[in-house]
C-alpha cells in the first residue's frame, strides 16, 4: 500500500496514513499551516499532522487523528445536541484562523453557478420545476444580503468525516481546504445532517 511506498522512496516508516492529495504540494502546504497555527490551542480543533509531501507522486504524508467517535454516530444520540455546538465551535475556531490562502471560491460567482445548476435540474426533472423555482428565488434574494468574506474552508464538513475527541472535534478530511466564504463549510454541514436524517 501507500505506506510501503513512502518507506521504500525515503527509508522511513511512518504510523500516519499516505494519501494522493489534491493539489499535491499546495494541500500540504495548506494543512501545514493550519496545524501550526492551531499547535498548543485547547479549544481549537485538530487536525491530522502533515508529515511529508513526496514530490511527483504528489503523496501527502499524514498522522492520522487520536482515536475517537466519530459526529455522525453521535448525532441521534442524547449527546446529539451537544456535539453539534461542539462542532459550530470548532468551525468557527477553524474560520478564524489568522492565516489566509488565495481564494477559490467567490460567494458571487457560486450563487451564480448554484442558479445554473436549479435551471438544469428543472429542465431534467420537469416534476421538480415547483421546488427548483422556490429555491432559485431564495438564492436571488440571499445573493443581495450575502456580503464576501474570506477564511479559510474545509470544503466538506460532513458528520462522517468529524471525530469526538474529548472536548474537541477533529478534522479528518483537510484536503480541499481552501480560502472562501464561511457559509460553505456551515451549509455543507446542515444539509449533512438533513440528508441524514
Amino acid at each position: 500500500g501507500p505506506v510501503v511506498v513512502y518507506y521504500l522512496l525515503t527509508g522511513q516508516s511512518v504510523r500516519g496514513i499516505v494519501r494522493n492529495g489534491p493539489g499535491g504540494r499546495r494541500a500540504f502546504d495548506r494543512l501545514a499551516t493550519l496545524y501550526a497555527a492551531f499547535e498548543g490551542q485547547p479549544n481549537a480543533p485538530l487536525l491530522p499532522r502533515p508529515v511529508a509531501y513526496v514530490p511527483g507522486l504528489s503523496l501527502v504524508v499524514v498522522e492520522p487523528l487520536p482515536e475517537g467517535l466519530r459526529v455522525s454516530e453521535l448525532l441521534a444520540t442524547s449527546r446529539g445536541s451537544e456535539v453539534v455546538q461542539q462542532v459550530a465551535h470548532a468551525a468557527a475556531a477553524f474560520h478564524h484562523a489568522p492565516v489566509h490562502f488565495d481564494p477559490s471560491h467567490v460567494p458571487d460567482r457560486d450563487l451564480t453557478e448554484l442558479q445554473r445548476r436549479l435551471e438544469s435540474l428543472r429542465t431534467s426533472h420537469p416534476e421538480w420545476s415547483r421546488r427548483t423555482a422556490v429555491l432559485a428565488q431564495a438564492v436571488q434574494q440571499r445573493r443581495r444580503q450575502v456580503r464576501a468574506r474570506f477564511a479559510p474552508v474545509l470544503g466538506v464538513l460532513h458528520p462522517r468525516h468529524l471525530v469526538c475527541v474529548g472536548e474537541r472535534i477533529g478534522l479528518s478530511d483537510a484536503d480541499r481546504i481552501t480560502c472562501a466564504h464561511p457559509f460553505i463549510d456551515v451549509g455543507d454541514f446542515i444539509a449533512h445532517v438533513i440528508s441524514m436524517g
